[in-house]
């Protein structure tokens, strides 16, 4: 049997010491992270306001965001903050969600300016959930 050398030794220990930095990277540091949140491109519900006599009515452009948005079931709100926690050397992202939202927007036109108002939404924070 052969007997172990200093160098042997030191050389098993820096092998341990990387697989270990290695392991605990891949274990503590992958980005699972939820995705972002996206809007929806399609149109959901919408009451298109009447337009006065005499007022160019919207473009084919404008008349897809014309009117009252409610939020509608399958919305949620979230929250993402970029964290870095004592314990550990990297950054990570805390993500929560919740589906609990309502709420709407009313969208108008005036000539060529567009505005958003009467807007109201509430998110019940007693149904948030997060990644971690």
């Amino acid at each position: 049997m052969r007997a172990l050398t200093p160098t042997k030794v030191i050389v098993g220990v820096v092998v341990l010491v990387i697989v270990g930095f290695a392991g605990a990277y891949f274990l503590f540091f992958t980005s699972d992270s939820p995705a972002p949140l996206t809007l929806s491109p399609t149109r959901v519900t919408t009451s298109v306001p009447s337009v006065a006599t005499g007022v160019q009515p919207p473009t084919s452009a404008s008349a897809t965001v014309v009117g009252v948005w409610k939020v509608v079931g399958g919305s949620e709100a979230g929250y993402r903050v970029r964290e870095k926690l004592v314990a550990l050397p990297a950054q990570s992202d805390a993500v929560g969600r919740t589906t609990a939202v309502t709420g709407q927007v009313k969208v108008e036109q005036s000539g060529a300016a567009i505005t958003a108002s009467d807007a109201r939404f509430e998110a019940d924070l007693t149904k948030l959930s997060s990644d971690k």
